[in-house]
């Protein structure tokens, strides 16, 4: 994280402390509500990456937090970033650890628990706390740490609070000494209008001009030839040909660069501009509205829709952008983001239209910015306000056909984000996880790598195949109950992008102090002080749709008392995850005793089956795959019956959001519609489509999954193509264009697009296909048209989706069915091939 980044992620927690904080009595500090009850995870990931840059020179091998979620949160967080485990304490000895031999420290009535084995005296150890005031919990770990003969390297905190009447983290009597990092310092300020001190002190969000990703700026540098007329030919992996892997990694870029604003919509321009802000919103996961092109005298675009002008700089032509007035809504919070900053044109329009809606625009993102041409220049011209909104990942000085010359000042980093194996969890715990040796009752022990020592990259690779199981739950919250849950909850949080809700087992002094928490039982605890699940009954509203996250699901206690607290706030459970679950302790069917309507939303990355003197006996098999496509498939065709109306004059389907005239988009939902389609078919090389916008977003989400380049047709000649071999077929929407370089006989190409209707469109791809040599693997649509609603298209009358599957030809995959017509609305069924798996 480049110290500009880090400055925009310190300056939205001191933001946040500032206006959500507060002082109870004897300087206690609540921040419960957005840092460790309530949590904002994109904030806590921020907060660790921030205390993983300032201690990374120590080089630990271990991070140690104490026994309670909140310090567990925080060190999880680092953990990621320095890729080192996370060992957290126990407040007693679990019946899991079979008298092995243990490390301990009790201050001030208060123990923590360890293994010997956890921490050897080779460790490096870095101790993590959210809020550090007396140092006990510190002084604790630390002391543990001498035990081990290891060394104490770095200790780290998101805040250090001077405000209690003890004053214990204050002079000589803290306990902390050596290496000490803490994000936010709070003290008494001494005066009565701001009683409360913080340090760093809040400033204006100012982002760089430029965070270089280095992956972007190699490719410029390496493939990008510049070509007369100051244009710059990048069309072999930005705007013909992409390559959704590096797209990828610069929308997780900007998305880390513009965490802390509060985005709500991504907005962008047809064409170039779809995969980038395809990228950005599915990093964000945020609506993504496309604003399409028009000519200057279309009088219906002006009368019924936002437009304001615009022009292409490599197409030589002015235009009007569009955008229909159901996808952008006052007080909208929108990021603007396009593929190249060249005359800045594009972008003022797009803010242009966000203004006409009485939204506002929170920043502009570029991929490629060419400085010379004064882009940037024009924008704060025109909208001065969006000084230090406005940030490019590749920005060239100048250009000629001797070379390019890049801005690389600051640099952002660009990790890929790997694909994760179903069986990761059930590999793990046949390698490492054990039966408890000296307590029966169908105990096991785990603590190598998951509810003691936690390996946070196995949690993100367990998180990831939750959330691709729970795509169609729209969760706004995940709840777990502290210890060992937090860790997976936590990188499920981060996932989703929602908050997270962390039950304590004991109440804390804030919630003593505090007041207004709600509580349940968790039934046969035999830990009287730790037996109930606490939580502010806030941190839950009536509108809630709640996942419950646990590492291990045995007799469903723990869950149990969850769903209790979520009755108790009114809030709805949408589902239970969980990454081992022990079948022969039947929690499954507890839970589904009072909640029968989750039987298909309880999850469980490995089933133990039984456990005997032999071990454990596991099964081998990940849920399967075709679970989740119809999951996916049912999630489409619901959006789709509900959203989709009936354009009679236009004799067609009139989108509202899920596709919304391709304006207003779900990415998470098309991204689960693309895996499901890209899991269809095996040994693409490419992935080819042809409408200027509709087909491109699930091409790319198919090619993404795929993990192939997209190739998208133009309906007409860039002057970047100029010169080249040009394929071309003619196609519904005018004459489709790719260059001849991207195709070899040897690939197997995979033509997408959103609907299947007259098949015209797919057939000139096919053509185009065919003239290069290269092999068609298939065809692959979100849904099958079987109506008479094909448009006004010359010749499209006579032929429906129905028809278009024989005359294509090969193999065909759609997921639903829009088979008939009914009030003005479509009735739509998931695809054949789907209902027999189901």
């Amino acid at each position: 994280m480049s110290l500009e980044v880090q400055s925009l992620a310190l300056n939205a927690l001191t933001k946040r402390i500032q206006d959500e904080a507060q002082v109870l009595p004897d300087g206690i500090l609540r921040v419960a509500d957005f840092l460790n009850y309530r949590v904002d995870p994109i904030l806590m990931d921020s907060c660790g990456a921030l205390l993983a840059n300032r201690l990374s020179d120590a080089k630990p091998t271990k991070i140690l937090a104490g026994c309670s979620s909140q310090g567990l949160l925080p060190a999880v967080a680092t953990s990621r970033h320095l890729q080192s485990p996370v060992v957290f304490a126990y407040a007693s000895v679990p019946n899991t650890w079979d008298s092995k031999a243990t490390l301990s420290a009790t201050i001030q009535g208060r123990a923590h628990w360890v293994l010997t084995s956890a921490i050897s005296a080779e460790d490096r150890v870095v101790v993590i706390d959210d809020i550090v005031s007396t140092g006990t919990t510190i002084q604790a770990l630390k002391t543990i740490c001498e035990k081990a003969g290891a060394k104490v390297v770095g200790i780290g905190a998101i805040i250090r609070n001077h405000l209690l009447a003890n004053g214990g983290a204050d002079g000589d009597s803290s306990p902390i000494d050596g290496k000490f990092e803490t994000l936010v310092q709070v003290s008494k300020s001494g005066t009565a209008s701001v009683p409360v001190g913080i340090t760093p002190a809040v400033q204006k969000q100012t982002l760089p001009e430029v965070v270089a990703a280095d992956v972007l700026t190699e490719r410029v540098l390496r493939e990008g030839k510049v070509l007369p007329g100051n244009l710059l030919k990048v069309y072999s992996f930005i705007n013909h040909q992409v390559d959704t892997r590096l797209m990828d990694m610069c929308g997780q870029l900007i998305g880390r660069v513009f965490a802390g604003f509060g985005i709500q919509k991504v907005l962008t321009a047809q064409t170039g501009g779809l995969p980038p802000a395809h990228a950005v919103a599915t990093a964000l996961r945020v609506p993504l509205v496309c604003a399409r092109e028009t000519h200057e005298n279309d009088q219906v675009v002006f009368e019924t829709m936002y437009s304001a002008p615009s022009e292409s700089f490599t197409k030589k032509k002015k235009l009007v952008l569009y955008v229909t007035k159901e996808s952008l809504l006052p007080g909208e919070v929108v990021l603007v983001v396009d593929d190249f900053l060249a005359t800045g044109t594009t972008g003022v329009a797009l803010h242009r239209l966000v203004e006409q809606a009485k939204a506002e625009v929170a920043g502009m993102a570029f991929l490629v910015e060419k400085r010379f041409q004064d882009g940037r220049g024009k924008i704060l011209r025109e909208l001065p306000h969006m000084n230090g909104r406005i940030v490019s990942l590749a920005c060239i000085e100048s250009m000629s056909t001797e070379g390019i010359s890049l801005d690389c000042k600051v640099v952002g980093d660009c990790k890929p984000i790997q694909a994760t194996d179903e069986k990761v969890m059930i590999d793990r715990v046949l390698a490492s996880a054990h039966p408890s040796q000296t307590h029966h009752g169908g105990m096991i022990n785990a603590s190598t790598f998951l509810n003691h020592v936690v390996d946070t990259k196995l949690m993100d690779q367990a998180a990831a195949l939750l959330a691709k199981r729970f795509v169609d739950a729209r969760a706004t919250a995940v709840l777990t109950a502290e210890m060992s849950g937090v860790a997976p909850a936590l990188a499920l949080a981060m996932q989703l992008r929602v908050p997270l809700v962390c039950a304590r087992r004991e109440l804390s002094k804030v919630m003593a102090v505090a007041g207004g928490t709600i509580s349940a039982k968790v039934e046969g605890s035999t830990d009287s002080a730790r037996g109930a699940l606490h939580i502010f009954r806030d941190h839950l509203r009536k509108d809630d749709a709640v996942l419950l996250v646990d590492d291990i699901l045995g007799n469903g206690a723990t869950t149990l008392a969850l769903q209790s607290l979520c009755d108790q706030a009114g809030a709805t459970v949408v589902g239970a995850g969980f990454l081992v679950e022990k079948v022969f302790q039947h929690g499954r069917g507890k839970i589904l005793s009072t909640r029968p309507h989750l039987a298909d939303s309880i999850v469980a990355l490995t089933k133990i089956l039984s456990i005997d003197d032999q071990g454990l006996k596991v099964f081998r098999c990940p849920e399967p795959a075709r679970d989740t496509w119809v999951r996916v498939a049912t999630d489409l065709v619901h959006r789709m019956s509900k959203e989709v109306e009936i354009d009679v004059a236009a004799n067609a389907m009139k989108f509202r959001s899920v596709l919304g005239q391709h304006m207003s988009m779900d990415p998470v939902l098309l991204d689960a519609c693309g895996d499901v389609l890209a899991a269809q078919f095996a040994g693409v090389t490419k992935v080819l489509t042809g409408a200027p916008v509709q087909g491109l977003s699930v091409a790319y989400v198919v090619a993404r999954h795929s993990e192939v380049p997209m190739i998208f047709a133009r309906t007409g000649v860039p002057l970047t193509m100029k010169g080249q071999k040009i394929l071309s077929a003619q196609a519904p929407t005018g004459t489709f264009n790719v260059s001849g370089e991207f195709f070899s006989p040897s690939d197997r190409v995979l033509i997408v697009d959103d609907f299947l209707a007259s098949g015209q469109t797919a057939l000139a791809l096919k053509q185009i296909c065919e003239e290069s040599g290269a092999k068609v693997a298939g065809f692959a649509f979100l849904a099958l048209n079987r109506t008479q609603l094909v448009g006004q298209r010359a010749g499209a009358a006579k032929a429906t989706g129905r028809d278009a599957l024989a005359t294509l030809g090969g193999k065909v995959v759609v997921l639903a069915d829009v088979v008939g017509v009914a009030s003005g609305r479509c009735e739509v069924k998931i695809a054949e091939w789907l209902q027999r798996l189901s």
